[in-house]
């Protein structure tokens, strides 16, 4: 999770215990580091097959895992679909806005630890963000399932900042993705239930009163002989992806006890490929 996430979390962590074997596959990778190489490792410990910087892979496979209730894959418009299943073909840049107190609680968090774990190491303001962003796309295929993981990096420097990794499930008639993020001895994790809109937008989020969507603390728990997880109350975050005048944006905020702490925009653009453009629905 981004550093405010993180950090706040951490304060909102629930009394309530269950353990790790209840949690999908995040909580196995509770050893794996958060820099380039946790998603090899990852794959190592659950005997998968690695592929590092696949151009073509996405975070999903496809939307049409995700479809149900709220969900219609085919309303997407084309270039957000095609950011999805191909999100490796697209570079980014990235537009912060902290609220004052995150802010500084960023900064300790900056200075202490995201640098030393390569983990939401989320510019501070929007001259570093100037750097841009470059993303790659890991994935790891298991005989019944497969996970992706999504490192991004700063373009200058080739320094990772964030490493997420990602996987979909279905329960009840409906899709999920679920995100993993590294930290020492642990996992930070998200599930969120996906919404199409009538722009042809897609929205994850985690704001639902089903039961599923949320964010967990997996951590090692010596004490207890194990893993151990604990859902983390009052942390709603929504990533919307759509297309305004034929380009490809957007926009995940977060907040914690309904207040807003942080919001991130994004500019999206093909790197150059080769690979036809699909023709979007852009509106206005």
């Amino acid at each position: 999770m981004l550093a405010g996430a993180a950090g706040l979390g951490a304060a909102a962590v629930a009394r309530g215990r269950r353990r790790a074997e209840r949690v999908p596959q995040l909580g196995r990778w509770i050893a794996a580091g958060p820099d380039s190489g946790c998603v090899k490792d990852l794959a190592v410990n659950l005997g998968g097959e690695y592929v590092e910087d696949a151009p073509n892979a996405g975070i999903v496979p496809t939307l049409d895992v995700l479809e149900g209730p709220g969900c219609v894959p085919d309303r997407v418009d084309p270039l957000v679909r095609e950011f999805y299943e191909h999100t490796g073909r697209f570079a980014f840049d990235v537009e912060p806005r902290w609220r004052l107190c995150t802010r500084l609680g960023n900064l300790f968090y900056r200075v202490l630890a995201s640098r030393q774990i390569s983990q939401a190491n989320i510019p501070m303001n929007q001259r570093k963000a100037q750097r841009g962003v470059r993303g790659r796309i890991h994935t790891v295929t298991l005989p019944d399932h497969q996970l992706r993981g999504w490192l991004r990096a700063y373009s200058d420097t080739d320094e990772p900042f964030h490493v997420g990794i990602y996987t979909t499930y279905r329960q009840s008639g409906r899709g999920y993705v679920s995100v993993g993020f590294p930290v020492p001895r642990g996992a930070f994790t998200a599930t969120l239930v996906p919404l199409t809109g009538e722009d042809g937008g897609l929205t994850l989020t985690s704001a639902s009163d089903l039961p599923h969507p949320g964010h967990h603390l997996t951590y090692e728990d010596f004490g207890a002989g194990g893993l151990v997880t604990k859902p983390v109350k009052r942390l709603a975050e929504r990533l919307d992806v759509y297309v305004r005048n034929g380009e490809l944006k957007a926009d995940h905020s977060f907040e914690f006890f309904g207040v807003p702490f942080l919001f991130l925009h994004y500019r999206m653009r093909r790197k150059s490929s080769g690979v036809p453009h699909p023709r979007s629905r852009s509106c206005s």
